[in-house]
């Protein structure tokens, strides 16, 4: 379970016990955790997802290599994305991890609660509690409607009698379906 906000002394411990068995490098030592460098923070999280095999398509080939996210906003941005994907994963908000904040070297604790975090998403992925493609592309696609269709429910096409299946192009289709015909007595 993921701890709240605490003394670093509490949240470092949890912090690496969450990982064990998730993630071999980078080593979460406590100096790291203490402080964490964006460095190794892309490294948790691209070496967590990698090594598991979750969410593989969640960055793109750039966001995935840590010397291409370089600058201030890039960093902010991956740091958002990470965090978006990890709420959309345990349905919880993250209003302790401040990405600009992070990028900046602050605030620790708000990190490592961040990063227990995203180790209950990765759990959940691997025991199947979480559906982390859905989660993806919610992150991805945010504010659209990213629930596979159910197609056992679907009505059938042909069942369908609007106005817009009559009307073709603002022609009705009695007057098409004529058109056609006579069309087909010419050739």
């Amino acid at each position: 379970r993921v701890r709240t906000m605490g003394d670093l002394e509490t949240l470092i411990p949890a912090t690496q016990a969450a990982f064990v068995g998730l993630l071999t490098k980078p080593k979460l030592a406590d100096k790291l955790l203490k402080r964490p460098p964006f460095r190794f923070l892309h490294d948790v999280v691209m070496n967590s997802l990698r090594g598991n095999q979750l969410a593989l398509d969640l960055f793109d080939e750039v966001e995935s290599d840590s010397s291409q996210v370089s600058n201030k906003t890039a960093k902010i941005a991956f740091l958002e994305k990470v965090a978006a994907f990890t709420s959309n994963c345990t349905g919880r908000s993250l209003d302790v991890f401040h990405p600009s904040k992070v990028v900046a070297g602050m605030e620790p604790e708000g990190t490592n609660v961040f990063l227990q975090a995203f180790a209950e998403a990765l759990r959940g992925g691997l025991d199947g509690s979480i559906d982390i493609p859905a989660a993806v592309r919610r992150t991805l696609r945010p504010g659209e409607d990213t629930k596979e269709p159910d197609l056992d429910d679907a009505e059938p096409a042909d069942a369908k009698d609007s106005q817009a299946d009559r009307d073709i192009g603002g022609v009705d289709a009695s007057v098409k379906d004529a058109a056609q015909t006579r069309a087909g007595e010419v050739e």
